[in-house]
């Protein structure tokens, strides 16, 4: 009887078919401190400081969810820009930032951290950007 079911399971494996669904490029996230330079393509983003952070903290009923904004220095092909950025929140979602693109990649501020916390004090922050093949 088991002679019989190992042709069946042979001849079963190889009318297997390859899946033929599309992925997207997954999305890179990464996160950089004040003064560091993260390297992309032919592209270099520079967190230099935070301007501002109006977020309405943790903790806090506020009319107006606030932004925070970033000053971020970008060299693309040897070229430098200094760039405002501004980060923002509805309180539910977050809105991405376009900060630069080569014309393969784009990168987009995506979240600043921490976020504001009623009583607590900020003291590193770190910006979040994404980087995504360009269409």
């Amino acid at each position: 009887m088991n002679y019989f079911l190992l042709p069946f399971f042979l001849l079963a494996s190889l009318t297997y078919a390859q899946d033929t669904t599309v992925v997207k490029a997954p999305k890179i996230v990464m996160e950089q401190k004040i003064n560091q330079a993260i390297p992309v393509n032919n592209m270099s983003v520079t967190l230099l400081k935070v301007l501002s952070d109006s977020r309405c903290p943790i903790g806090v009923t506020c009319i107006w969810a606030g932004e925070a904004k970033v000053l971020v220095e970008v060299i693309t092909n040897g070229k430098k820009e200094k760039k405002e950025v501004f980060i923002t929140s509805n309180g539910l979602t977050k809105s991405s930032s376009f900060i630069a693109s080569d014309g393969e990649f784009n990168i987009n501020a995506i979240d600043l951290l921490p976020y504001p916390e009623e009583g607590k004090t900020i003291g590193e922050y770190i910006l979040k950007i994404n980087v995504t093949k360009a269409n």
